[in-house]
């Protein structure tokens, strides 16, 4: 229950643990008892405040979950999907542990009739889980995080079939206690070499592209500081302006780098449709009257959306703001001063 709060991809342990006590013929049987069904809605009286909530505000974070799944997607953007969605699982549980997971799958291919009851609910509960979502990606680009709730469940797998714990069929053999020394050595070493190699692109010619790593995380302290003098230059009366993005990520990082941590609002383009948090929360209605520092990307054009120039009273255009990200790349900013808020759309 508490994991459904967390992670929507949990709404799918139940299924899973119908399928381990179907595949498993020693837990068959509670197939036919209800306690099973009961002790499986249990959990989900937990989102009972969460659907509260979206009924009353026209079920926003399941639009939100559903326009993953919606778009132009094609069978043959794969040659691109694929790769990536392969790629970020080698970087985010290690490419040894991706590796053992394809050895177990193809066992399982293989037809091995002797798995063992625990290691067939370990399977179930991480190998069929990532094999769904391998398939996904032949068809869209599926977001790293997704199966994260299924990693735990592959690694207790993978270390239960490198310490001899537990049969996965003849076709699958323990790994040896060499072996074992070997992967934890590889493991230890691909951690150093991802870390080292992270950090060391950042140094160079390439640093801050889109070849970088960390490209998304670069820049915004920079930006948090340029942004603060600006506040400080711009105050009236020693009243600092407040400030306004127009993407959720700029705005997320100012509220986090920006002086004092001030709330920052998002101009939503679009009324009525609401693509993030910031258009389900306040707006800056205590703030009439007072002007705002507005940061449009200038990747985005650097326009100022449509309508944003008529709540306030004046939209000046102040001297643009470029913060380095590394050699390759920089984080450029039209910035506006509006003076004197109107109105602000509900």
């Amino acid at each position: 229950g508490i994991g459904l709060l967390a992670k929507q991809m949990m709404i799918f342990f139940p299924l899973l643990t119908l399928i381990f006590l179907w595949a498993s013929r020693e837990d068959r049987f509670h197939l036919r008892r209800p306690w099973p069904y009961l002790l499986l809605l249990l959990p989900l009286l937990f989102l009972l405040p969460d659907l509260f909530w979206n009924y009353h505000h026209g079920w926003i974070t399941l639009k939100h979950t559903a326009h993953h799944f919606q778009g132009n997607h094609s069978f043959w953007r794969f040659e691109t999907t694929l790769p990536d969605f392969i790629g970020s699982q080698l970087l985010l549980i290690s490419p040894l542990t991706v590796i053992f997971m394809g050895l177990i799958a193809l066992g399982l291919y293989r037809r091995s009739p002797k798995i063992e009851r625990r290691p067939k609910l370990l399977i179930i509960f991480s190998v069929l889980p990532l094999l769904v979502f391998v398939l996904l990606s032949l068809r869209q680009r599926v977001n790293a995080n997704w199966p994260a709730v299924f990693y735990l469940s592959a690694f207790i797998l993978v270390a239960a079939w490198l310490t001899g714990h537990g049969s996965l069929g003849s076709n699958l053999p323990a790994a040896g206690r060499g072996k074992r020394l070997w992967v934890v050595l590889s493991g230890l070493f691909l951690t150093v070499l991802i870390y080292f190699l992270s950090f060391y692109i950042g140094h160079t010619a390439i640093g801050g592209g889109a070849k970088d790593p960390l490209h998304r995380l670069k820049g915004w302290s920079a930006l948090g500081h340029e942004v603060t003098a600006l506040m400080n230059k711009n105050s009236s009366h020693g009243n600092k302006p407040f400030l306004i993005a127009v993407s959720r990520q700029t705005a997320s990082e100012l509220a986090f780098y920006v002086q004092g941590r001030p709330r920052v609002y998002v101009w939503n383009s679009a009324p009525g449709v609401v693509s993030s948090q910031y258009d389900i929360w306040p707006g800056p209605v205590g703030k009439i009257g007072s002007n705002a520092l507005v940061l449009v990307e200038t990747e985005l054009g650097g326009a100022l959306p449509g309508g944003l120039r008529q709540v306030f009273q004046e939209m000046r255009p102040l001297t643009p703001v470029s913060v380095p990200m590394g050699a390759a790349a920089s984080r450029n900013y039209k910035v506006y001063l509006g003076r004197n808020l109107l109105r602000w759309p509900k």
